[in-house]
């Protein structure tokens, strides 16, 4: 550990190192040697010049610690705190737990609870359960709730808790999150975006291959009583005026009507917004002999578009 300090040229470093953002940690770092002190602080400090070496340094501290067990906790947690005589029960332990919430697995948050720690301590102003959901803590979520944490939530947390697994694309937090019976018809702020568009979305945001997640999480909110093929004021579908493939193959899984008109006699493939979702919309079994109210056809729409490869598609049909 002292050689890091030497090559990192220690004692010649700045003593503070902080960029001006808000909101993350700060690290201070000291070295005493015979009469010498020096301590460095770290706020972003690689952003303004830091050099990697401090960070580095961090780590390496911080594995000698074993810091892990008090930030996300380890199967040594647990064993530390009765070895301490810790009592699970104070007000103390529940706020632990409701700041653990936001890092902590979801096995050690049960291991918490079933050792009698209450769900009503808070951290910035936080419950656990609302942690665990702003953090996408999924297992410590669900845990939660099932222990009772939810309980007395208001109508506008349970809401935020399905739109806060829906914009992290967890289907687990979702799926827990509509056992506490959020509003169906609620909207993301400041967008207003229903569930369905918010996971199409935000999933397609996450996910590398953009599908998975989506689904499960569509396929949970149609059970849960959403209306896959509802009509908008225009007699229109989610699967209208989709701009990505993903999106339109993911609404085809489970489900979506493809072929559906508006009341200006447009289809989702008459109302696609790019090519390539067109294309999905095609290979998925869309009517290309669609016509709207005023007589464009698919052909006619894509030449309008510029869509070269849907133009040859449709051209090669019969």
């Amino acid at each position: 550990m002292v050689e890091r300090f030497r090559a990192a040229g220690f004692f010649s470093l700045a003593d503070k190192y902080e960029a001006t953002v808000t909101d993350s940690p700060t690290y201070e770092v000291s070295i005493k040697i015979g009469d010498a002190v020096k301590t460095v602080t770290d706020y972003i400090g690689q952003s303004v010049g830091m050099p990697a070496t401090v960070t580095a340094i961090e780590v390496a501290i911080d594995r000698a610690a074993k810091v892990e067990r008090w930030i996300s906790g380890t199967d040594e947690t647990m064993p530390m705190l009765r070895a301490a005589n810790w009592d699970f029960r104070s007000r103390q332990a529940a706020d632990v737990l409701a700041c653990s919430a936001t890092g902590a697995p979801g096995w050690l948050v049960s291991e918490m609870l079933a050792a009698g720690v209450p769900t009503n301590g808070t951290c910035d102003d936080h419950s656990a359960v609302e942690n665990a959901a702003y953090a996408a803590r999924a297992g410590a979520f669900k845990v939660l709730v099932e222990a009772g944490g939810a309980e007395g939530a208001s109508q506008r947390s349970r809401n935020n808790f399905l739109i806060s697994g829906i914009m992290w694309c967890e289907p687990d937090l979702v799926a827990a999150a509509l056992t506490l019976k959020p509003d169906l018809e609620v909207s993301s702020e400041p967008d207003f975006i229903p569930p369905l568009g918010l996971a199409l979305g935000a999933c397609e945001a996450r996910e590398s291959d953009g599908r998975d997640k989506t689904i499960r999480i569509l396929r949970l909110l149609i059970a849960a009583g959403i209306d896959l093929n509802r009509r908008f004021a225009d007699g229109g579908t989610i699967a209208f005026n989709r701009s990505d493939a993903a999106s339109v193959k993911a609404l085809v899984a489970v489900g979506a009507d493809i072929n559906l008109r508006n009341t200006f006699g447009r289809t989702p493939l008459l109302s696609a917004k790019s090519e390539d979702a067109a294309i999905a919309l095609i290979e998925a079994g869309a009517d290309t002999t669609a016509r709207s109210n005023s007589g464009q056809s698919v052909l006619d729409y894509a030449r309008e578009n510029q869509w070269s490869k849907v133009v040859q598609i449709l051209e090669r049909q019969p």
